[in-house]
């Protein structure tokens, strides 16, 4: 043997060494079958491995299966269909950080793969990775702007971060390209409340309730819905709200109280009296109901009415501030001023009600003198 052919043969004998393991187990056909389309196909010992990984996953032998993926990827790591299947396993037995790992590997292995950063955004989020999630979702956006699932999820990180500015950019471009996600519409609606923008909260809830197919999730939209009507003083939509609540659900005191009090502030007294007194039936306890109550009878001229509520809600009842002053107005309209101002003193030192009842006070002096004006004149 000449000198340059055992340097070929030891250079050929260097590099069969240096070639891994999982090329030689790869390259080993174990097994030949015939596929769907009547092709022969020959299954390596890593096909076998992987076989017999994803008949576990269907049994729904999580671990058994990430042991046996963890063989295949180990003899073959650019084997992506190993990562994943990997990751899979490790996303069902709730070990997130280890499926983002699994994940990251196999978009290294295919990196323009959107539904690959979607899965590994998702581990890293539930594996509290959220600078990782954020960096994952941004280059999905970079990929595909109105990516839904990148901003819809960005909108979720900076809503826990109660970066609201953020969250609501990011929810508002998930709409763009998901026009009837109820849950997102209802998200955004509620951080508009939030920040105080009523107006534009009562035009999501008002999207969400339209895309809903779902009666117990109208339901509570339409609730939701409600409250910002009443914060932005529409009460006469705030009335057709609260009523096709209550139609749907007579016994609910929430819904019943918020429409008598649309009623209320719609200058409806009369027809908000019924709701309020079926308010008081149902929760005996309710001291504002009690109080709203005998403010609409004040309203509709029924003063004495109005006092018996309120000391009906002062025997059941603890919040007794506004019960109180009410019974002051009341005593008012009877002409009752000495009395009117006893009840007056007595939420004098209330934190809500007391500084109006010093004020009613000194006005209840002011109409007894008035009064006492006017007899002696008469």
């Amino acid at each position: 043997m000449t000198k340059s052919t055992l340097w070929r043969w030891l250079i050929v004998a260097a590099l069969c060494a240096l070639l891994p393991a999982a090329a030689a187990a790869q390259e080993k056909v174990i097994q030949k079958t015939t596929d769907k389309s009547g092709f022969e196909r020959q299954l390596t010992e890593i096909d076998l491995m992987l076989q017999t990984a994803n008949q576990l996953m269907s049994a729904g032998q999580w671990e058994e299966a990430a042991a046996e993926l963890q063989k295949v990827v180990s003899a073959e790591p650019d084997r992506i269909e190993g990562w994943q299947e990997l990751a899979k396993c490790y996303k069902s037995l709730e070990q997130y950080d280890k499926a983002a790992e699994a994940y990251q590997k196999a978009h290294e292995l295919n990196p323009q793969s959107l539904d690959l950063l979607s899965n590994l955004g998702y581990a890293q989020l539930n594996a509290a990775q959220l600078d990782g999630a954020v960096a994952t979702y941004n280059k999905m956006l970079a990929m595909e702007a109105l990516n839904y699932d990148a901003n819809v999820h960005l909108g979720f990180i900076y809503q826990q971060q109660e970066d609201t500015e953020k969250a609501i950019a990011y929810y508002e471009k998930a709409i763009e390209g998901k026009a009837d996600d109820v849950t997102t519409l209802g998200s955004v609606a509620k951080l508009y409340a939030d920040t105080g923008n009523v107006e534009k909260s009562v035009e999501m809830y008002e999207r969400a309730i339209a895309a809903s197919t779902d009666a117990a999730q109208k339901k509570d939209l339409r609730s939701k819905l409600g409250r910002s009507l009443l914060a932005v003083k529409e009460y006469d939509k705030a009335v057709e709200v609260y009523a096709a609540l209550v139609e749907a659900e007579p016994d609910s005191p929430a819904s019943r109280f918020n429409l008598g009090i649309s009623l209320m502030q719609s200058k409806r007294e009369k027809e908000a009296i019924p709701h309020l007194e079926k308010v008081v039936e149902l929760r005996p306890d309710y001291g504002q109901a009690y109080q709203y109550l005998a403010q609409c009878y004040n309203g509709a001229g029924q003063y004495n009415r109005a006092i018996q509520t309120v000391q009906k809600g002062l025997a059941s009842s603890s919040e007794k501030g506004g019960l109180y002053y009410t019974w002051g107005q009341s005593l008012e309209k009877l002409e009752l001023y000495e009395e009117a101002i006893d009840a007056f003193q007595k939420c004098a030192s209330d934190p809500v009600y007391g500084a109006h009842a010093k004020r009613q006070i000194q006005r209840q002096e002011d109409l007894k003198k008035r009064a006492k004006m006017m007899k002696g004149q008469g």
